[in-house]
């Protein structure tokens, strides 16, 4: 297994960690540290569908084709650019099926946080390295 597959396979796995803790810690912060008894059985269908519609974003945009330790703010823009389709496309889904039992109810708030939050960890992540190797490292010097 050559060392880019791994490091994209790492990158991966902590982007869907991160999408993941995104949508948990929406509703934490939506319902005020709990999530309500009536969306707990979902709330596994919601991490799903985000993850099944911003990580081939994220793909498509090549935010796993560069150099971490050279992370710019072009990145930055190409990973708000695709979190804001994510978004969208999220809602396009509660839109079509919010007379499901799925989304019976959910609260819109949840997108908008969802995705705030998941740019940020996402993008927190990305400059991660970075930060580090600059604030401890020899890069720059």
């Amino acid at each position: 297994m050559n060392i880019r597959f791994k490091k994209i396979t790492a990158f991966l796995a902590a982007d869907i960690l991160m999408i993941v803790g995104a949508m948990i810690l929406a509703f934490l912060l939506r319902f005020d540290g709990l999530i309500p008894q009536e969306y707990q059985p979902y709330v596994i269908y919601y991490i799903l569908i985000s993850i099944g519609l911003t990580i081939p974003l994220l793909f498509w945009k090549k935010l796993y084709s560069f150099t971490w330790l050279f992370v710019s703010l072009n990145e930055i823009v190409e990973l708000f650019k695709v979190m804001v389709v994510s978004g969208v496309l999220f809602y396009a889904v509660y839109y079509l099926f919010q007379r499901s039992s799925l989304f019976l109810g959910f609260p819109r708030s949840i997108i908008i946080l969802h995705f705030a939050l998941a740019f940020l960890l996402l993008g927190g992540l990305r400059c991660a390295k970075r930060i580090y190797l600059l604030l401890f490292g020899q890069v720059g010097q």
